[in-house]
């Protein structure tokens, strides 16, 4: 941002000493202040991706005890998302209780049967209730473990009250925490944007504060223009003084928020979780 803020500088120069530019002063002031605002903007994308590679590096150092099945299954999950419709060939060639399966491993209601059963119908094909609900429940075993539940808050998915009894606790309690944590992440994030905002702003209102005293050392300006100057200078005065208030409550801001995110990385360190993110 500084080697912004030179070139900048080294640009109004130029400006000041060309006597054919002068004359145009305000419209190629514009012309730079939007490619300053281009440059930043790529900046800004370029240091978000920067900061998401640092939060995922900080955050993948140990994965979470999640068996290889519950990975695969959290692979069907991501692949067939809340689909339950079928079509006449995946009737006909239904294994009824790999599907039960699937869907428990995916966290699915019971209805979620009816809605295929329904679908079959269409084409004369009943379904199979006992093999689905023997699968269902296989499945179920494996998407009610703790870590599963983990990566489900995490994710901000939505828990449907399908586990059973003496494996819903376990589950919602780690739930919870993965939700807590997403949390935590998206308010540091936010943080570090804001105050990167607020600096790109800041610099912003310098540049044109710049530029428009330059512009009032000229002497081919009118008085109309120069008192129009003037009140720009007086409200870029305001928002620079405003802006540099704000800017130690948003460092406090990214503090606060980091301090939020370690103290939760340290309960899931104790627990055995951490993110996969």
């Amino acid at each position: 941002m500084d080697n912004d803020w030179e070139i900048g500088f080294a640009v109004k120069r130029l400006l000041s000493a060309n006597v054919a530019l002068i004359a145009h002063g305000r419209a190629f002031s514009d012309q730079v202040a939007v490619g300053w605002a281009q440059e930043n903007a790529t900046e800004r994308k370029s240091k978000a991706a920067t900061r998401f590679a640092v939060v995922r590096r900080c955050t993948s150092e140990t994965r979470p005890r999640v068996s290889a099945l519950a990975s695969i299954l959290l692979g069907v999950y991501a692949l067939t998302g809340c689909a339950t419709q079928m079509s006449e060939a995946e009737c006909l060639g239904a294994d009824w209780a790999a599907i039960g399966v699937q869907d428990g491993a995916a966290g699915r209601q019971l209805k979620a049967f009816d809605d295929r059963a329904e679908s079959c119908e269409k084409f004369d094909i009943a379904a199979n209730f006992d093999a689905y609900r023997s699968g269902r429940d296989t499945g179920l075993l494996e998407y009610c473990q703790p870590s599963i539940g983990f990566l489900e808050g995490m994710a901000s998915r939505a828990y449907r009250g399908v586990c059973p009894f003496e494996f819903e606790a376990g589950f919602l309690a780690n739930f919870e925490l993965g939700r807590e944590y997403t949390r935590r992440v998206n308010a540091y994030e936010r943080a570090i944007a804001d105050y990167e905002d607020a600096v790109d702003a800041l610099d912003a209102r310098r540049f044109d504060l710049q530029v428009v005293s330059r512009r009032l050392a000229l002497s081919d300006i009118d008085a109309d223009e120069a008192e129009s100057l003037r009140r720009d200078e007086t409200s870029y005065n305001a928002e620079i003084e405003e802006l540099q208030e704000k800017l130690p409550l948003l460092e406090a801001d990214i503090d606060r928020t980091r301090y939020d995110l370690e103290d939760i990385r340290l309960i899931l360190d104790r627990r055995g979780l951490t993110p996969l993110l």
